[in-house]
């Protein structure tokens, strides 16, 4: 399935990434050189559509994640999924004081491009 306007109104409500678990985070290129961001999550709620999923994110116009042996990887706790003019904008660490991005949003990406790779 691929997203495009759509992505922020897929996982919500039952299919939130809310409580899920980041099981891998594959950085790649794809046959062409270019950049593309898989990420797996999986432990959904039981009512979910999904019980684990990837994400292929490709056209990166940029992305940032940083980890810290003091912290557990990775128990999703707040996300912003967004859809900002065409592009597509997911943070796992978001800066929850506003809706939109945020300077302080971290562990992100900014693609042209999702799909949904359902196992």
């Amino acid at each position: 399935m691929e997203l495009t306007e759509t992505i922020d109104s897929i996982f919500v409500g039952e299919n939130s990434l809310l409580d899920t678990e980041l099981e891998e985070i594959l950085i790649n290129t794809d046959i062409d050189g270019e950049l593309q961001i898989r990420l797996t999550f999986s432990n959904f709620r039981c009512k979910s559509d999904f019980e684990r999923v990837q994400i292929l994110f490709q056209n990166i116009d940029e992305f940032n994640f940083c980890h810290s042996y003091n912290y557990n990887f990775y128990n999703v706790e707040s996300y912003k999924l967004l859809n900002l003019a065409g592009k597509i904008y997911i943070s796992l660490d978001p800066d929850e004081s506003i809706i939109s991005r945020s300077e302080d949003d971290l562990d992100f990406i900014i693609s042209r491009k999702a799909i949904i790779l359902k196992k």
